[in-house]
């Protein structure tokens, strides 16, 4: 366990754990934006070697 954890009560441990979730969703949400941008700017492309 990490040494700034291992003091905490249980409901600060589940408190630090929600913040790390929430601030990795909030990340994933972001990235999926950015992707789905990038794919509307690129042309759509076809394999013109098959």
């Amino acid at each position: 366990m990490s040494e700034r954890l291992k003091d905490k009560e249980p409901q600060q441990i589940r408190a630090e754990l929600m913040a790390m979730k929430e601030a990795a969703h909030e990340i994933a949400r972001r990235m999926n934006r950015m992707l789905e941008q990038q794919q509307q700017r690129q042309p759509n492309r076809t394999d013109k070697a098959r």
